[in-house]
């Protein structure tokens, strides 16, 4: 949230510490787009694509994932595949905002 906050009048930014209240607030609110972190407690970042890409509700959600360990082949192939950006940390807030800006307009 801090990165986007040069952004408010541009975005509007709901955050969520954990996957599963991540998902209730995507039920709710039904957002354009996706910012998460691939290693997460309670649920990793893989199991909530699966459960995105299963509902017709979310299918088409534009997806950011992050992440700071090296994926396997089959997770890289996986993100290839239900994922629409992927960026590795570290990284510059800038280069996560114009992937941002590119995947909405």
């Amino acid at each position: 949230e801090k990165g986007f906050a040069k952004q408010r009048d541009r975005y509007q930014v709901l955050v969520s510490n954990n996957p599963v209240d991540a998902l209730v607030l995507v039920g709710k609110k039904l957002p354009d787009l996706l910012v998460m972190d691939l290693m997460m407690p309670v649920m990793d970042g893989f199991q909530v694509c699966q459960i995105l890409k299963s509902s017709p509700a979310t299918k088409d959600m534009k997806i950011v994932a992050i992440s700071g360990r090296k994926m396997t082949a089959a997770q890289q192939d996986f993100l290839a595949e239900n994922v629409d950006e992927f960026i590795q940390k570290p990284f510059e807030m800038n280069d996560l905002v114009a992937m941002v800006d590119r995947l909405l307009s």
